[in-house]
């Protein structure tokens, strides 16, 4: 999306829309599912593309995966033409994807997606590299293939190799410059 002015996109990442666990003991916290769907606030997240949608700014939460909880601090997000919502787990919710106008699937060989969880969660969310391959195990691995790999089938678009594939980028920017420049608009649903 990097074809597009950056003035016209809002970004919205699944992750900052995971349920509190403040209440959880550090057992149940290390324990607890992250790659189940049940582990999103899917009706915040419905309530705030909608509201995007209709033109309304939102405070975002934002998540904080050591502590396992939403922060008190938000992100003011003002609605824009564009509206990238990010997350593996979004497709697998009926009522939010009746709110987007195109709905991809990036897709990753599963031992370039072990790669990109061993980095990300030893880099941005403190964790040794024994848990990460027990996470992925346990949770990761099997939530995609009951989840994730699943919810392709809504897909409008399956895009190989992830975001690294210069045809399907150039197709996804061509469609999103034809909806700015369109008079007409899918209706937000009620």
């Amino acid at each position: 999306m990097h074809a597009l002015p950056g003035e016209d996109i809002a970004v919205i990442p699944q992750d900052a829309y995971y349920k509190d666990l403040s209440a959880l003991s550090l057992q149940e916290k290390l324990s607890y599912n992250f790659d189940d769907p049940a582990a999103i606030d899917f009706d915040l997240l419905v309530e705030h593309v909608s509201s995007l949608r209709r033109g309304q700014e939102i405070d975002q939460p934002v998540y904080d995966f050591l502590s396992c909880k939403r922060l008190d601090e938000t992100v003011t997000v003002v609605p824009r033409p564009v509206l990238i919502l990010e997350g593996i787990l979004v497709l697998t919710h009926a009522p939010l994807r009746a709110l987007l106008d195109l709905k991809l699937f990036m897709h990753l060989a599963a031992d370039q997606r072990l790669v990109q969880i061993v980095e990300r969660d030893i880099a941005e969310r403190g964790r040794d590299a024994g848990e990460v391959l027990r996470r992925y195990l346990e949770t990761v691995r099997p939530m995609h293939e009951r989840y994730v790999e699943p919810s392709r089938e809504y897909a409008d678009l399956i895009i190989p190799h992830g975001g690294h594939n210069a045809v399907a980028t150039s197709l996804i920017s061509e469609f999103v410059r034809r909806k700015l420049h369109s008079p007409f608009s899918k209706p937000l649903p009620t």
